[in-house]
């Protein structure tokens, strides 16, 4: 290998540790995000909540968002 090709193959060797690095963070092995983002959905629901708030059914479970 010469020397330009060494580098080329250095810089692909960083960027595939880059990149398996990335999808180690994000990804659980099954593919699934470890962190998943929240996600809102409305929901007409018989839950009462306090004057000034909203309750929100998320992916993470309801929450109450108070309204100022």
């Amino acid at each position: 290998m010469n020397p330009e090709q060494q580098v080329q193959f250095d810089q692909m060797q960083r960027t595939i540790n880059e990149m398996t690095s990335f999808f180690n963070n994000v990804f659980n092995p099954d593919g699934t995000l470890k962190n998943p983002s929240l996600v809102i959905q409305p929901k007409d629901t018989a839950v009462t909540t306090a004057t000034g708030s909203v309750r929100l059914e998320t992916n993470l479970g309801p929450i109450n968002v108070l309204i100022v």
